[in-house]
């Protein structure tokens, strides 16, 4: 049993889990394209990676090198998330000062994230080389930081400051998102370290001064191709005027609001966490408030708690609907609203709960998860990869609120443990047995797409898959200058694959009698 609670048997188990799923992970998007580079040096891949167009200099680098190895890219991906879901885990135990139910509740909501997510940070490795990697060296620094005491041995001070200085400027040069939060994080570190442990300010220093660094690199590149060469890089800052900055505001938070509000897993766990932690507080005075309007305050966060999961699942169930598009404004008006409120309603019942250290973590978690999305504000375009940061923050809060409120009802571990293996099982098979699924999908529809390729076809009909876990599915490992023309994945079987099929299978020769 003690084994099986183990931080590392997490990491070993989240890692087989991976294995198959990323083996049937299927080329979509940018990988089409990357995987048919061929390079004869380093030197070569890294001047394609330099003058692609963005600073994402390592997360080039790594998706050259994954997508021709089925094999390598599969152990990558899987070691990468197995290494992140396993220093979170370690940073949320260590910083709420609990650890019931930490394992298990942070692997499902993991595996639980919105689909369009799963698809653009884990599915997609083009995506996943440029958002998994940077957020797995920012766990393992923080991780680092919070471990280093003034007691700490000279050897694990020297550890502390390498891993700070390298990985410090390693992780800037994947996404320009991530670049923006890392900087946020070593600047907090800094200030905290100079404000509460004057011992961990060397460490925090060498962060900020090799996050710094890596950020001049990362925008050195696009800057000096666009100043240069006049190429264009993928993503644009709206700031060439003050109505942009304005309309870019308006527009993008009315679109990130919307993207939080997908994540409706994590909502509704945080929401019920929310409901019973606020059980803990005492109705008394808190600062300026009387105890009657704390008391109001608590009533109507309880409402909000009660009313924006609902209002996730809501949207979650309307989003394809044909009526959706005539009010989108109003829509996005609404939702980010009580977006807003909910997350104001969240940090003041954080903000007063009776243990310092989770009242701690979570306001933090909260507070980073919304500062992590702001640079997206000036920002064009936005995929829902973009707040992957942002959801494992909200991943954070949920699971310390949730072992805090197991010791606070005394739960025995053994009742906690195993309906959450059961349910870890349960989620571990079911992510398999749809990619799986997947996987044979992609294998009829590119096998389909050949055979129309040799009989030159101009105009190729394809299926619509019906999973968010792939992510641009309309495209194919086959570039070629043909039309895809997508259709219902049922009829497509019946009217074209399956019609195909019988047309070439070859019939069976009648043995003769003797």
């Amino acid at each position: 049993m003690k084994i099986l609670k183990a931080p590392w048997f997490l990491f070993v188990f989240t890692f087989a889990v991976m294995i198959p799923v990323m083996y049937w992970a299927p080329y979509t998007s940018d990988d089409c394209i990357f995987s048919a580079l061929t390079f004869a040096s380093f030197q070569e891949r890294l001047t394609y990676c330099i003058q692609y167009g963005n600073g994402r200099l390592f997360g080039n680098l790594l998706v050259l090198y994954l997508l021709p190895h089925v094999w390598l890219r599969t152990i990558v991906k899987s070691l990468f998330v197995a290494g992140a879901v396993y220093c979170l885990v370690k940073l949320t135990k260590h910083l709420s000062g609990h650890d019931k139910g930490v394992h298990g509740s942070v692997f499902l909501l993991v595996l639980g994230m919105p689909s369009v997510i799963f698809a653009q940070v884990f599915t997609w490795t083009s995506g996943f080389c440029n958002y998994v990697p940077p957020v797995f060296f920012l766990l393992w620094i923080l991780n680092t930081y919070v471990e280093y005491t003034a007691d700490s041995r000279w050897y694990y001070r020297i550890y502390a400051c390498l891993v700070c200085m390298i990985l410090g400027f390693s992780q800037q040069l994947f996404s320009e998102v991530n670049t923006v939060a890392n900087i946020m994080v070593a600047i907090f570190l800094v200030v905290y370290a100079a404000i509460y442990s004057r011992h961990r300010l060397i460490p925090a220093i060498l962060y900020t001064l090799a996050s710094l660094a890596g950020s001049a690199f990362m925008y050195a590149i696009p800057n000096h191709l666009a100043n240069s060469l006049l190429w264009e890089t993928y993503q644009k800052m709206n700031i060439g005027s003050l109505k942009e900055m304005i309309s870019s505001i308006e527009y993008n938070s009315f679109k990130i609001s919307s993207l939080f509000a997908g994540c409706v897993l994590v909502f509704i766990v945080l929401s019920v966490v929310l409901l019973f932690s606020m059980k803990t507080i005492r109705k008394e005075k808190i600062g300026n408030l009387s105890p009657t309007l704390v008391r109001k305050l608590l009533v109507v966060c309880e409402g909000i708690f009660y009313f924006y999961p609902a209002f996730c699942i809501y949207l979650f169930c309307i989003n394809d609907s044909p009526w959706f598009s005539k009010v989108y404004f109003l829509q996005y008006l609404f939702t980010f609203a009580i977006t807003f409120l909910y997350f104001i309603a969240a940090l003041f019942v954080c903000l007063n709960l009776p243990d310092n250290k989770v009242k701690g973590v979570t306001s933090v978690a909260l507070i980073a998860s919304v500062f992590f999305a702001s640079p997206l504000l000036l920002v064009n375009p936005i995929g829902q990869r973009c707040i992957f940061l942002s959801y494992l923050c909200l991943v954070m809060a949920s699971v310390a609120l949730f072992s805090y409120i197991l010791d606070v009802k005394q739960v025995e571990a053994k009742k906690v443990f195993r309906p959450l293996s059961v349910l870890c099982l349960a989620a571990a098979m079911g992510i398999q047995i749809l990619f799986l699924n997947i996987h044979g999908l992609v294998r009829d529809r590119d096998t389909y797409i050949d055979a129309m390729i040799e009989n030159n076809a101009k105009t190729i009909v394809v299926p619509e898959f019906p999973y968010n876990y792939i992510h641009a599915q309309g495209q194919s490992k086959t570039y070629q200058k043909v039309r895809f023309e997508h259709i219902n994945i049922r009829h497509w079987y019946k009217y074209h694959y399956n019609k195909w099929k019988a047309e070439t299978a070859v019939p069976k020769q009648s043995i003769p009698e003797k």
